[in-house]
């Protein structure tokens, strides 16, 4: 017997079962384009939302609500106590507040302008 999520419409996987889906990947396979950022850093998804647990997207669905739209996408907020994607720590956001909320990157230097010559 095989089990879906059955979160579908019209044969194709909706919006926020591709974010979920797209969560653990990030998380868990090293040739996503963006494992380095993610499970490469450290990053993990909770047990209950881990793709191959019983019931994960359900469980995600559950606490996470729908994607309210197209550009919504998960942002781990207040990022605070865990950089994991665990209940309370997953929101919806748009790119800006994503932005707002994004974490300083290692290789990121920030460069002081010019400053005058003193004579």
């Amino acid at each position: 017997m095989t089990m879906t999520h059955g979160h579908t419409c019209g044969g194709h996987k909706t919006q926020t079962y591709q974010s979920w889906s797209s969560m653990n990947d990030r998380c868990y396979i090293t040739t996503h384009r963006w494992y380095d950022l993610y499970g490469g850093d450290g990053v993990e998804v909770c047990l209950q939302w881990r793709r191959g647990t019983v019931g994960a997207f359900a469980n995600f669905l559950h606490d996470v609500g729908e994607r309210p739209g197209k550009l919504m996408t998960l942002d781990r907020f207040p990022n605070t106590l865990t950089k994991n994607y665990a209940p309370g720590n997953v929101r919806w956001a748009d790119k800006a507040t994503q932005r707002a909320n994004q974490r300083p990157r290692g290789d990121t230097c920030l460069i002081a302008p010019e400053q005058p010559a003193f004579h």
